[in-house]
């Protein structure tokens, strides 16, 4: 192709170490002569310099410094690794320079020979992709435009950008649900430091009309209380910071996990705490605070110091039937914003209703604690009991503070119901859908099946030699295979034996009878999609789809839509 200057074939496959429960390694095979020219691979030993090692012994591998010195291994000590016909021994040839490529999956990563990395991994006459290295000046998207031309169209062409964006796009709703958490719990804070601060205005009241009446400004009273605010926000951010480090600490493992899991596969490495994010907690952290002082803070430094001096003259400052008025609105905001359709798949109306209904809901807590005061006190007025009587006044006089401690505990409430709620909606959703579309007794998967990325087919002929098993009354082979979609999205593109999940599975459609659709689509060579493939795509059934597997394209009629909460894409 012109402009390409070095084309060099890759294998990789992605496998647990077998004598290290829970390590993976990333194993790379490649042309060790020809790929010197787009990875840099340098090492302290002597022996990484010569090549000619990979090529003549089958069982070499490079290693990463890093992984070798974490589990005390050495040049020529032996590695087993797992591999389709199980684990395999290696000889360590040489160790990587933590630089560069040997960074990859914080030095979880190994070179094989490309022809040793197909005959391990049963890849024989398969490669997994070609790396391209263009002509110096060349025109990138030029020479991609020309290869996508060239190429069929279930080849994709793309640059590692691309594959980066891809990746960060499909984390990009797992990133969002935990920063806008993130926000509740900084939205519940404020409400903390707002009835905190307000409290120590009113206890402070002499003090502040002493400083009034002595000629202390209107501005200097406001900043005294600005500053008291900001230094509260300071300690929470440097404890909130501490607290952080830990618990990122404590949940870095299975947060891995379930990114490797749903999303793409990643390795978790040490935790990177920069500068500049602890800059950013420490400022929003005090910035929240000092905004939340503001409304005490311009409260304590617009009265006069007569009215400093006079009792309880701040806490009488209240106006419930019109914070009522502003909570309504917001409700009607909310209703009005969750109606909206996402942007760019992501709810961020959705995420805007719900801040309006958090509002909301707060505004109305003055109100209704004020109605539910004098309803108790007339209820307890002539009683003998006197505590209920006296308690019932005092929320009355200090109905705003008490309104505010109440909003606090409603969001955090309202939190704790809405993420039980949707949790156990949707585990009882999973469980009533494999109850019924997973009817199996037993599943036999390659060690590998669990780690995203990681090649787990099994040898052929297994599905065979299973059936031939006595006591195995059925058994249904499963192949799956990720597809582009062209824009950017991928699918997964599955076959089995639509005769045995008739008459054993039960999967549940949008609409009809499971065992007819199945038959029906087995029979006039059909296809069925998952709801989430159906409402991505907007395809329905009766439809027509295209599809691009490899060497080929088809149009296949949509016979049925089932549920399935497997993957993502659909």
């Amino acid at each position: 192709t012109p402009g390409v200057a070095r084309a060099v074939p890759v294998v990789q496959a992605i496998t647990p170490v077998a004598d290290l429960p829970g390590d993976v390694l990333l194993v790379l095979g490649v042309d060790v002569l020809a790929d010197a020219g787009i990875r840099e691979y340098r090492g302290p030993t002597p022996e990484l310099a010569d090549p000619l090692q990979l090529l003549t012994e089958p069982d070499a591998i490079l290693l990463t410094e890093r992984f070798a010195r974490a589990h005390d291994l050495d040049v020529g000590a032996s590695i087993r690794l797992v591999t389709p016909t199980g684990p395999k021994p290696f000889v360590i040839r040489g160790l990587l320079r933590d630089r560069g490529t040997a960074r990859t999956m914080d030095g979880q990563f190994a070179v094989l020979d490309i022809a040793a990395a197909q005959l391990h991994f049963g890849k024989l006459g398969r490669l997994d992709r070609v790396d391209l290295l263009p002509d110096e000046g060349a025109d990138v998207d030029q020479i991609a435009a020309g290869l996508r031309r060239q190429l069929p169209p279930e080849v994709t062409v793309e640059r590692p950008e691309a594959r980066n964006a891809q990746v960060e796009q499909m984390l990009a709703s797992f990133q969002l649900n935990l920063f806008v958490l993130s926000l509740i719990a900084l939205f519940v804070g404020m409400f903390l430091v707002y009835n905190t601060m307000s409290v120590s205005v009113v206890r402070q009241r002499r003090q502040i009309g002493i400083l009034r009446a002595l000629g202390v400004s209107r501005g200097q009273v406001l900043l005294a209380v600005a500053v008291e605010g900001g230094m509260i926000g300071l300690m929470g951010s440097a404890l909130g910071v501490a607290l952080g480090v830990v618990l990122a600490r404590t949940t870095l493992g299975a947060v891995s996990q379930t990114v490797s899991s749903l999303y793409a596969f990643v390795r978790p490495g040490e935790l990177h705490l920069p500068a500049s994010l602890i800059l950013q907690a420490i400022v929003l952290g005090c910035g929240t605070a000092i905004l939340s002082s503001l409304l005490p803070a311009l409260e304590a430094a617009a009265v006069t110091p007569r009215e400093t001096l006079a009792a309880a003259s701040l806490e009488r400052r209240h106006h419930p039937w019109l914070l009522s008025c502003a909570g309504l609105a917001l409700a009607l905001a909310a209703y009005g914003l969750s109606q909206a359709g996402p942007v760019g798949g992501r709810p961020l109306f959705g995420y805007g209703a719900a801040l309006c209904l958090l509002l909301g809901a707060t505004l109305f807590c003055p109100a209704v604690l004020l109605v539910f005061q004098r309803a108790l006190a007339a209820g307890l007025a002539g009683s003998r009991l006197l505590p209920g009587w006296m308690a019932a006044g005092n929320l009355g006089r200090a109905l705003r503070r008490n309104a505010v401690t109440i909003g606090a505990m409603v969001v955090g409430l309202a939190m704790l119901v809405s993420v039980s709620t949707m949790i156990q909606s949707f585990r009882q959703t999973v469980e009533i859908w494999i109850h019924q579309t997973i009817r199996a007794d037993l599943y036999l998967s390659r060690a590998t099946r669990m780690i995203k990325g990681a090649d787990a087919r099994l040898p052929a002929g297994t599905l065979d030699e299973v059936r031939g098993i006595p006591g195995v009354a059925e058994a249904d082979g499963f192949r799956g295979l990720r597809i582009e979609d062209g824009r950017g999205g991928r699918f997964l593109l599955g076959a089995g034996d639509f005769d045995v999940m008739a008459r054993r599975g039960r999967l549940l459609f949008r609409r009809g009878d499971s065992a007819a659709i199945l038959q029906e689509a087995r029979a006039q060579d059909r296809l069925i999609v998952s709801e989430t493939f159906a409402e991505r795509y907007h395809v329905t059934e009766g439809d027509e789809v295209t599809l691009h597997p490899p060497g080929r394209r088809v149009r296949l009629r949509i016979a049925g839509v089932y549920y399935d909460y497997t993957t993502e894409g659909g």
